[in-house]
């Protein structure tokens, strides 16, 4: 009779226990259905698959299917142009065509989630001189 109450009392005392430290510990909850995914893994590239004087198309791969964008500028620091880079719905291969470009410009882009959550580092690519022979297929990503 006594062991059991010890042990009765043991386990109210835990019992107790696990209750203050849950009141204590701030609460969180599962993501809902909907909610951002983890952030994808560049896997290849990017790839500057072509720039002209006023145009240039990036592809790359991520690891897992997510929808992307490219956020882009003429300064590392203030990335201001977006453009959605999703060519199937939640698909691993993404390829955007940035427009409107300057010539004989450096520009500096990065990959974000959908949300804008940046995606690996900031790359960079010169578009060529007015009239000049566009690039293609330059690895911008690491060698």
């Amino acid at each position: 009779m006594m062991k059991s109450l010890k042990i009765t009392a043991f386990l109210l005392l835990c019992f107790c226990w696990g209750i203050a430290q849950t009141a204590a510990t701030p609460q969180t909850t599962a993501p809902t259905a909907g909610a951002a995914a983890a952030i994808p893994d560049i896997t290849h590239g990017p790839v500057l698959e072509y720039a002209s004087d006023h145009d240039a198309v990036i592809a790359w791969t991520s690891k897992a299917g997510s929808d992307m964008d490219i956020h882009y500028g003429t300064s590392p620091t203030s990335l201001t142009l977006a453009t959605d880079a999703t060519e199937k719905p939640g698909g691993t291969n993404h390829r955007v065509k940035l427009i409107n470009l300057q010539p004989s410009t450096t520009y500096y882009i990065q990959m974000t989630t959908s949300t804008g959550q940046p995606v690996g580092s900031v790359f960079q690519f010169q578009t060529p001189a007015k009239g000049g022979a566009p690039t293609h297929e330059v690895n911008l990503g690491p060698k």
